[in-house]
């Protein structure tokens, strides 16, 4: 005599939720009877051992869609070959993952940076950085930015500026640029040859945080950047390297809207 089981039976008996049985059954994996008396749903033993099987393949993160080749599949074969699909997979997602981690990990230490770092001038060396793209006259060009914005590279701070100054401070003519730190290379993909892009740094710099508010105008002291440099026994190079770290609501000092943060990087030489 066949032994039915009701579904608050079942879910007492395998641990499984009512409600993810039920879900089972509306995604195909399982199929319940009806009983003739009544028209209840009921589940036989059979059924039983196939949410348990479910239940197994739920609790290692294997979908619903790829569980259900596995639980039909009469060869052992098939089913290696759906394993070895789903390590391959998963391989694949630890890999962005841990890519996501590494540029998150970045970000993080530059942010640390940032707070501490605005109106503070400081001599260090710029990091290496490759060249992707560069534009002139960014305020016109910046619309052909997306390509850039939407590639695989793109992370905060490697969109910035090159701008010269005059023998008054003021800036001349900005170049935008498309760039890759050194130490992102293994977090973004590069396609070209890495090594035949052209670049910039290592060199040494007078470095602070400036602030912007999206008009284009970056807020900082240039004159006492050089001032700085020159107290340190350093001349500067005429230009100087804006880096677009991040933007964050700047509160009720700024109107309550957006504020860009800037990584400036001006180099120097020994005189």
């Amino acid at each position: 005599m066949e032994v039915k089981y009701t579904i608050s039976q079942v879910s007492k008996f395998t641990g499984v939720t009512i409600d993810a049985i039920r879900l089972y059954e509306k995604e195909g994996l399982i199929c319940p009877k009806r009983d003739d008396n009544n028209n209840y749903r009921y589940y036989d033993v059979e059924l039983i051992r196939r949410i348990i099987f479910i239940a197994f393949y739920r609790k290692i993160d294997v979908s619903i869609p790829e569980i259900a080749p596995l639980i039909t599949s009469s060869s052992l074969s098939d089913i290696r070959s759906t394993f070895d699909e789903l390590i391959n997979s998963n391989t694949k997602k630890i890999e962005q993952l841990r890519t996501k981690i590494e540029k998150l990990t970045v970000l993080s230490k530059s942010l640390g940076e940032l707070s501490s770092n605005i109106g503070i001038y400081s001599l260090c060396v710029m990091p290496k950085c490759y060249r992707m793209m560069e534009k002139i006259n960014a305020d016109t060009e910046s619309h052909k930015m997306g390509a850039a914005i939407s590639s695989p590279m793109f992370t905060f701070g490697n969109i910035g500026y090159k701008t010269h100054f005059d023998d008054d401070y003021n800036p001349t003519q900005r170049y935008m640029s498309f760039v890759i730190w050194e130490n992102l290379i293994n977090t973004a993909p590069v396609d070209d040859n890495i090594e035949n892009l052209p670049f910039v740094g290592p060199c040494e710099c007078i470095s602070t945080t400036a602030l912007g508010h999206g008009n284009g105008i970056i807020e900082f002291d240039l004159d006492g950047m050089i001032k700085h440099a020159s107290s340190l026994g350093y001349g500067h190079s005429g230009y100087y390297y804006a880096f677009y770290i991040y933007a964050a609501p700047g509160g009720s000092s700024y109107g309550n809207g957006i504020v860009d943060y800037y990584k400036i990087y001006m180099p120097v030489k020994k005189q």
